[in-house]
């Protein structure tokens, strides 16, 4: 049954009825009236309800300072109905005395909690209950000496586990809260969670101590190439002597080795190209060159190294220009067709090379036409005899003589042909005598 709204003018009579039961031997005084000076009345200003169990529930007592409690509080029966956790007490009535049972912690008076076996017991900081002067569940307060967890109620840094209390709440420890909780070795360091504690703060283990180090400077050597060289060491131990990180430094010189093989020890050098060059008559493209000097570590010492790199350049077409030089066809003899006298035409031949996709081809002949002009040359001559008798002035008397007549013949358009006029061809005596 749900609590009564009783004054809040009530709760110091309470407050004093549940000291006096604490005080006496454990049991709740009757409250009938006469031994607590209490006046009681009925109320006629309501017309009184019956509940299932036939008591009246708006019938009410009246206290002194003002408290009301239902009518069935004072019946001497444990009216479980209606919310009594024992006779006449809890749920709304008045709050239970020591080992009385109880239902939940309100139905105890003030210093006692309800346990786990339902009996109002006095306070303990193991009941799981936040009662007494706990600041919160079983932690702190005045009789508590367990701090209260993460996220359990605070008022100072001391009521918490992790002495970190903000706003009211207890907060895991952290590395940066100016504290020293968790498992630091000192204010903010050491510990599993946090960084390394400096020399001077307090330890536990080497752990919380910063780790050992060493420093060693640039390997420096007498040349940029050489293989060896000295470097400074500075070494720093660290160590948790006495409760405290302390430190022990020394330093050194030693030899150093120097990976300096194959390294740039100057700077590199790069000739202009050459001119584009064609090599052969058929060639494609020509090629350039340039040279790239460098200087290099090699073996601690600075050595010069030359290369010469190429690239194509004059890109052209060579089908079928000549690779090789041929004869010239007017060095070369017009063979005629025939060995008529007067024929013109014939032909020469020669062997050329041509070239052809970038490659020189084999020797191959070649024939061309050719003409011999024979126009008007002579290509024999024609006679005929004639006969004469003509007288000599040849001593002996007159002769007859027989003569003979000629002509040339030439070429004409591939034909020889008689041209010119007769001519004597000269005479021959015929022993006849002129008349």
């Amino acid at each position: 049954m749900p609590r009564s709204n009783s004054p809040v003018g009530a709760l110091p009579l309470v407050t004093v009825l549940l000291a006096l039961i604490a005080c006496g031997d454990g049991k709740a005084p009757p409250l009938g009236g006469g031994d607590l000076g209490v006046q009681v009345s009925a109320d006629t200003g309501t017309k009184p309800t019956t509940s299932d169990a036939g008591i009246s529930m708006d019938a009410t007592t009246e206290i002194d300072m003002g408290v009301q409690l239902p009518r069935y509080c004072r019946n001497g029966l444990h009216d479980q109905a209606l919310g009594e956790s024992d006779i006449d007490c809890g749920g709304d009535c008045l709050p239970c005395a020591f080992g009385q049972a109880c239902n939940t912690p309100a139905d105890c008076g003030f210093g006692l909690s309800c346990g786990p076996d339902g009996i109002c017991d006095r306070a303990s900081c193991e009941d799981g209950i936040q009662n007494g002067e706990e600041t919160d569940v079983d932690c702190v307060g005045s009789e508590c000496i367990t701090r209260c967890d993460q996220a359990q109620g605070c008022q100072t840094n001391a009521d918490c586990d992790q002495l970190r209390c903000t706003n009211g709440l207890c907060e895991p420890a952290s590395c940066s809260d100016g504290i020293l909780n968790g498992d630091e070795s000192d204010v903010d360091c050491g510990g599993t969670r946090c960084g390394p504690c400096t020399v001077g703060q307090r330890c536990v283990f080497r752990s919380d101590c910063p780790d050992d180090t060493e420093m060693r400077t640039e390997c420096v050597a007498s040349s940029f190439c050489a293989l060896t060289g000295t470097t400074a060491v500075q070494r720093r131990e660290f160590a948790c002597a006495n409760g405290s990180c302390s430190v022990r430094a020394e330093e050194s010189e030693e030899i150093c080795q120097r990976p300096t093989e194959n390294l740039a020890c100057g700077p590199e050098q790069i000739s202009p190209w050459t001119q584009c060059a064609h090599h052969g008559v058929c060639s494609l493209e020509g090629r350039q060159e340039r040279t790239i000097s460098r200087s290099t570590c090699q073996m601690g010492a600075c050595v010069e190294s030359t290369r010469t790199a190429t690239q194509a350049c004059g890109q052209r077409q060579t089908d079928g220009d000549f690779c090789a030089t041929p004869q010239d066809w007017g060095a070369i003899t017009c063979v005629l067709n025939n060995n008529n006298i007067c024929t013109e035409q014939g032909r020469r031949i020669r062997n050329e090379q041509r070239c052809l996709t970038g490659q020189c081809l084999p020797p191959a002949a070649v024939v061309q036409n050719c003409r011999v002009n024979k126009s008007g040359r002579q290509c024999g001559s024609e006679c005929r005899d004639t006969s004469a008798c003509r007288c000599t002035g040849m001593r002996g008397g007159r002769r007859c003589y027989r003569g003979r007549e000629c002509r040339a013949r030439r070429c004409n358009s591939e034909a020889c042909n008689g041209s010119g006029g007769w001519s004597g061809a000269g005479e021959r005596h015929v022993g006849r005598s002129c008349s």
